[in-house]
């Protein structure tokens, strides 16, 4: 059987937490809550990795089963079901809405006439061949790319603007507690990165100290994440939530 190690899983997870937060996310978190965004993404950041760590126990505690196994042997095999067939529904909404920030990235970066079919007729055949090549190849080749993502975030860094000024930045904790709780769970679709850990759980290789390797390369993306957010906030200030495409306007 197939089975991912440690680097491959955290390159893997690292992937799949920049997937939805580099176009529109930074735009929704200032236009939710303004400066107090920072909170919010923080919050749900948090709740991410707290995530992660209760499926790298149940992985500890389980480690030849399934989530479909583990789910059938406690609650029954129509649970189980239940929670697979919402799993499916859940991830196809993430790969909707990542196609559609993908689409209105290049439309409003590339080409305003970039259309649909040109993104599928790229997209579907990667998706099909990381499909059926197999578990092990994809956590290759995020193993691969992860070293040139990490140099690319870091050189959008460099092209942005370095000096940051928090008196310029504004208060952070402006907004009342609520309403950061209730951007939180408006939010929280373009988090629950990790989830894919739990429904793998059988295919990753991990031993005792792995966790810490994981929870390394993870929080390395974390702060990458917080940097650009803390530039765009502070480069766009007011006007921060008409600029949907953060990567994009951090560096022009």
């Amino acid at each position: 059987m197939e089975q991912l190690n440690v680097r491959q899983t955290a390159c893997f997870c690292c992937i799949s937490m920049l997937a939805l937060k580099l176009i529109a996310l930074p735009s929704l978190l200032f236009e939710n809550t303004n400066t107090s965004g920072l909170v919010v993404a923080s919050i749900l950041f948090l709740i991410d990795f707290f995530m992660l760590f209760i499926f790298l126990k149940i992985k500890q505690k389980y480690p030849t089963l399934s989530l479909y196994e583990i789910i059938q042997k406690y609650l029954g095999k129509i649970i189980a079901k239940i929670v697979y067939f919402s799993l499916i529904f859940f991830f196809l909404i993430k790969i909707s809405l990542l196609m559609n920030e993908t689409i209105s990235y290049m439309q409003a970066i590339v080409d305003e006439d970039f259309k649909v079919y040109v993104f599928l007729l790229a997209y579907l055949p990667i998706i099909t061949c990381i499909a059926y090549s197999g578990l092990k190849n994809c956590g290759r080749t995020c193993e691969f790319g992860f070293v040139f993502i990490v140099i690319g975030l870091i050189v959008c860094l460099f092209l942005s603007e370095i000096s940051i000024s928090f008196g310029e930045l504004g208060p952070i904790f402006i907004e009342r507690p609520l309403t950061i709780l209730n951007s939180c769970f408006n939010l929280g679709f373009w988090f629950s990165d990790f989830i894919f850990v739990a429904i793998l759980s059988d295919k990753i290789k991990i031993k005792n100290n792995d966790k810490k390797t994981i929870f390394l390369y993870v929080f390395l993306i974390f702060i990458l994440l917080f940097l650009i957010y803390l530039i765009y906030f502070r480069l766009f200030r007011v006007t921060a939530y008409l600029h949907r495409n953060a990567i994009a306007d951090v560096t022009l």
